[in-house]
């Protein structure tokens, strides 16, 4: 079982959270047409294939495990391979709906003759650096979206968003 934080972001938040991540050594990649593709920054919202899911990833938490299905689509292989998966909040204006984004990391994994492993313990530190960073920088409130009460990390322009536009959280 993995590891998450769930959030809601506004632009100008995750632009100061992609400089962190850049100042911390990251590098991003997609699965993007098929393929499994190095970003140097992330993409527009609806310009590519999982635009909405970014891989963080460092050398030094080992390799990153690609693999190809029968009709030759390469994927990151998420419960093998040492990454932290951004999901990014997304706002689907046609629907009035906001989804949560989140950090989510799995930190063991069974190899190949079924024994219980564990990834590094720099990968684990390094999601905990960045779910502080995402504490930090949001702020715990309890939303009421829908007649639901969400108790989540979310940026004040976003609550306000949400509670004075109708929008949803899925």
């Amino acid at each position: 079982m993995g590891k998450q934080i769930e959030f809601i972001i506004d632009n100008a938040t995750e632009d100061n959270f992609y400089n962190y991540l850049i100042s911390q050594g990251f590098n991003f990649y997609i699965e993007n047409n098929n393929n499994v593709e190095e970003i140097n920054k992330f993409p527009q919202p609806f310009t590519t294939d999982f635009w909405y899911s970014i891989n963080l990833y460092k050398k030094g938490f080992g390799d990153l495990i690609i693999k190809e299905t029968k009709n030759n689509i390469k994927y990151i292989d998420k419960l093998l391979s040492p990454i932290i998966e951004y999901s990014r909040s997304v706002i689907l204006e046609n629907n009035k709906t906001i989804s949560k984004g989140r950090l989510w990391v799995e930190l063991r994994y069974y190899d190949n003759k079924n024994i219980l492993k564990s990834k590094s313990k720099d990968l684990d530190d390094c999601f905990k650096i960045l779910s502080k960073w995402i504490k930090n920088n949001l702020k715990q409130y309890e939303v009421n979206s829908n007649s639901n009460i969400y108790n989540l990390y979310i940026t004040e322009s976003m609550k306000d968003f949400i509670e004075n536009n109708g929008y949803k959280i899925v």
